[in-house]
């Protein structure tokens, strides 16, 4: 069986937290990552309904342009996903793409952030960070690097 093409987004970077948020390589369409390797135990299963409920405004907030943006592509997000030992704001499982929202908290976490973001990486993903900031002031600037 022949796969059908894969398409390509254009790079646009976005200049976010010293080059944290940019729009990486054009992105491509992976397999489907096998949900076995993930590990997820109920627990991280009941943490992620619970973040859900208790989402952050640039998370909301990104979550409806998210699905608005995305309903005509094909592309799907997951919103408070776990990946074990984490869970991760968005997620595309299809680009194994990662979006992260970072609130104020953040900012004294940047140790326990990178070694999340290494463990996340060798699991096959890619990381877009943005602030709840940057999400409220410039949604659209935000989807539009996200997408691409």
């Amino acid at each position: 069986m022949s796969e059908p093409p894969q398409t390509k987004a254009p790079s646009i970077p976005f200049p976010l937290r010293e080059g944290l948020g940019e729009g990486l390589a054009p992105a491509v369409i992976l397999p489907h990552p096998p949900f076995s390797s993930h590990k997820n135990t109920p627990t991280d299963y009941r943490r992620a309904k619970r973040l859900r409920r208790t989402a952050t405004d640039g998370e909301q907030i990104l979550w409806q342009a998210l699905r608005e943006a995305t309903r005509s592509t094909g592309i799907r997000f997951r919103r408070q996903h776990p990946i074990h030992p984490y869970i991760v704001d968005f997620v595309c499982l299809q680009l194994r793409l990662i979006v992260e929202v970072d609130g104020v908290s953040h900012e004294r976490r940047e140790e326990k952030d990178l070694k999340r973001a290494a463990v996340l990486a060798q699991k096959g993903y890619r990381i877009l960070r943005y602030t709840n900031e940057d999400v409220i002031r410039n949604t659209d600037a935000v989807v539009l690097s996200i997408l691409s």
